[in-house]
């Protein structure tokens, strides 16, 4: 070393780490000197490790704490509408089993009320197991000594059995409808195998015995005398542990109570609409009914878990889940942070208003706060890496204190202040700002320019603030941006809902009714109907290429252009210059190459003509004499394509009480999970398998179920728009 270095090293000039400010000391003092001022620094540098672990857990739980606390509420939120949506949900499947079941209810009092109009019918009886029903004769005991003076009433009330049969198959799940009487006979029909074996093919007496009258649901539709839904009960007729619930209603003929239609389901089955959705990785749903006891639940084991039984939540030995089962029982609404199996989870409940059931889920706290956990985590590796930094320095100050101790032993108490506080006062400054960040000011910058490890321990702190900063800014963002998409996309729902018409008119000349359902929260489908003027109504049915956005708006200008065609026809009959007309003014501009296909026709309600076009649609389907069968339409071309292209009209002439059916490509091409359609030739069938005196929102109702049994789990990939007319004759035409 020069002499010159020599000078600027005693002097401390230029920049010099630590380990050289260090060795410029034990040059200028004494090895005693020296020992005692590296055994304050070595306590400070301790003194300071303690400080920086307690700040950097001080600093984890208060970011941990943040985080936790935004999560939690967007979870509790969510959690909330996910109750109430299932609860809905579960409350139309029960309010249509109820309409289902006064429906029946009025059948049988039609029949008996007018036994004249009926004749006397035999008990049709399924073949094997394999056709997924069975019915069955049903007597108390008091009737079987009977059952010969009952032949004519059971012949008589056989005339609902076939309501009874195309109901208990309407649901697809395991059901029993029954049809009980005073007189000490009913009938039951079963769709579940248990109940299908114990009833009939196992049953070798041609009828089963069964004390209906003494059950609940047939003496609380007697005494009631309305549509009522039983209490939880075993089933009676298989012996089956599960529990089920009972749909009644009273069957009355001038003011005589003449028995009970009831609809029996198992409660796992009707549950299943809800229960099989998963909820986050830890989340579960379950069931209660009003006394506390859990039927059915996603647990296989454990506090909420069916498996031994139903337990009363009321009476379980964790306090915060007796508590929580005792408001949920009374039919309370809310949130409790309850425990479950040694797991704290948060739980939302509501009570259903169709029958006294509570509808809970439950997610684990612990995945909460698993975010929060992570960037705490991060900070205390940071810690420890701060830390372990800390220790490195320490030991490489061990060797030169021990030459420097022999050397320089007389000066170190003179000089031993002066190396403590340059050593230790950067740490100890360090330590205050991180205090400062640990209290939650990300903003906080630290300005160090000390030229050692401090001052890249400061830059190291002030990107991982930065970084922290840039996260959460992130995350609050993209939940925002998620919010508003899904904001937009219910509000382009509602609008697209509100442009198709939704009020039926109520004439007697003819009847009407139509849906849409999207496949995504926009669809391309549409209908429209229109009177012209007092005599001549106009329907349309469209499908526009394409989902989404796209094909909600092509959909929108499509609709718009047609009606305002139609309404400015000079003469009534002109349907050809309508769609020609259309046809033109849509391709102009169409640059995204959109197209829509449509079927539009004028049915004159005094006379039953009826003038169509057909421009690429599906083909109608036409009842005549109580049978549907396709409408020759011919070929045409979709509108938006070419501008050149005729669209040629025709006519038939309808009967009174024929009907037109209208749909789009999403009822024939609904797909089921092997890839099968639904097919034009089915959609025949089950039209004609119809009772066409119902209503036509029964008629679209039963066309619905059948789709879905078809489709069972595969997802709907197309809309489903449909419309129907019938025509009940112009001499009916009073308004």
């Amino acid at each position: 070393m020069g002499l010159k270095n020599f000078w600027d090293l005693i002097r401390g000039r230029g920049r010099m780490d630590i380990t050289r400010r260090v060795l410029r000391f034990f040059l200028l003092v004494s090895a005693i000197t020296l020992l005692l001022s590296s055994i304050l620094a070595l306590a400070g540098i301790l003194t300071t490790e303690d400080k920086m672990r307690a700040m950097g857990e001080q600093l984890g739980n208060s970011t941990r704490e943040n985080v936790t606390n935004w999560i939690s509420e967007y979870e509790k939120e969510y959690l909330e509408k996910l109750v109430h949506e299932k609860v809905r949900t579960m409350d139309t499947i029960f309010k249509r089993i109820a309409a289902n079941t006064k429906r029946l209810s009025e059948n049988a009092e039609d029949i008996l009320s007018a036994q004249e109009n009926y004749s006397p019918k035999e008990l049709i009886r399924s073949k094997s197991l394999e056709d997924g029903w069975s019915l069955a004769l049903i007597l108390t005991p008091s009737a079987v000594d009977n059952l010969e003076n009952l032949r004519g009433k059971i012949a008589m009330a056989a005339n609902i059995q076939n309501n009874l049969k195309n109901t208990a198959l309407s649901y697809g799940i395991d059901c029993s409808v029954y049809a009980a009487f005073e007189d000490g006979f009913g009938l039951i029909v079963d769709t579940g195998k248990d109940d299908m074996r114990a009833d009939y093919f196992n049953n070798p007496k041609g009828y089963m015995t069964l004390n209906f009258m003494e059950r609940a649901w047939y003496k609380n539709a007697k005494e009631k005398n309305s549509v009522v839904f039983s209490d939880t009960m075993l089933n009676a007729s298989a012996g089956n542990d599960d529990p089920i619930v009972v749909c009644s209603a009273p069957v009355d003929v001038n003011g005589e109570f003449l028995g009970v239609i009831g609809m029996g389901f198992f409660v796992k089955d009707i549950a299943e609409v809800y229960l099989n959705d998963s909820i986050d990785e830890s989340g579960f749903c379950f069931l209660m009914n009003d006394t506390g006891q859990v039927i059915v639940s996603q647990k296989s084991s454990g506090d909420l878990s069916v498996k031994d039984g139903f337990p009363d939540l009321r009476a379980s030995s964790e306090q915060s889940l007796a508590l929580a089962a005792d408001k949920i029982s009374r039919g309370e609404k809310g949130l409790m942070l309850v425990t479950v199996d040694d797991e704290e989870y948060i739980l939302a409940f509501e009570p259903l208003k169709s029958v006294d059931w509570r509808f809970g889920a439950l997610i684990k706290v612990s995945e909460i706060t698993a975010p929060a956990d992570a960037v705490a985590l991060s900070i205390d590796r940071q810690t420890e890496d701060f830390i372990s930094r800390t220790e490195s320095f320490s030991l490489k100050l061990l060797p030169i204190m021990a030459v420097a101790f022999v050397i320089l032993l007389a000066a170190v108490s003179i000089l031993s202040k002066r190396v403590t506080k340059s050593i230790v006062t950067p740490i100890h400054q360090l330590a205050d700002e991180v205090r400062e960040i640990s209290s939650g000011n990300l903003d906080k910058k630290l300005e160090f320019h000390t030229g050692d490890e401090i001052e890249h321990l400061a830059t190291c702190f002030n990107a991982m603030t930065d970084e922290l900063k840039i996260y959460m800014a992130n995350l609050k963002k993209e939940t925002a941006e998620n919010e508003r998409i899904s904001t937009e996309l219910n509000v382009a729902t509602n609008i697209q809902q509100s442009m198709l018409p939704h009020d039926f008119p109520n004439r007697a000349d003819f009847e009407i009714y139509a849906t849409m359902n999207a496949a995504k929260e926009v669809g391309g489908d549409f209908y429209d109907f229109y009177l012209l003027d007092e005599n001549h109504l106009v329907i349309t049915i469209a499908d526009v290429s394409g989902k989404g956005v796209p094909a909600a708006l092509f959909m929108a200008i499509s609709k718009t252009i047609l009606q305002n065609f139609a309404l400015s026809m000079q003469t009534p009959d002109d349907f050809s210059a309508v769609m020609t007309l259309a046809n033109q003014q849509l391709c102009k501009n169409n640059d995204e190459m959109l197209f829509v296909t449509v079927f539009m026709g004028m049915l004159d309600l005094k006379t039953g003509e009826f003038i169509y076009v057909n421009a690429g649609h599906n083909a109608p389907l036409v009842c005549r004499e109580n049978k549907f069968e396709y409408l020759d339409v011919g070929k045409s071309c979709m509108l938006g394509i070419d501008e050149d292209v005729p669209f040629p009209q025709k006519k038939i002439n309808l009967a009174a009480g024929d009907m037109i059916f209208l749909y789009t490509d999403g009822v024939t091409e609904a797909l089921n999970t092997a890839g099968e359609l639904f097919g034009e030739n089915y959609l025949r069938e089950v039209l004609n398998g119809e009772d066409k005196s119902e209503s036509l929102e029964i008629l679209f109702e039963n066309l619905r179920k059948a789709i879905k049994i078809h489709a069972g789990d595969a997802e709907q990939s197309d809309d489903i728009t449909m419309l129907a007319l019938k025509w009940n004759g112009g001499e009916k035409n009073d308004g």
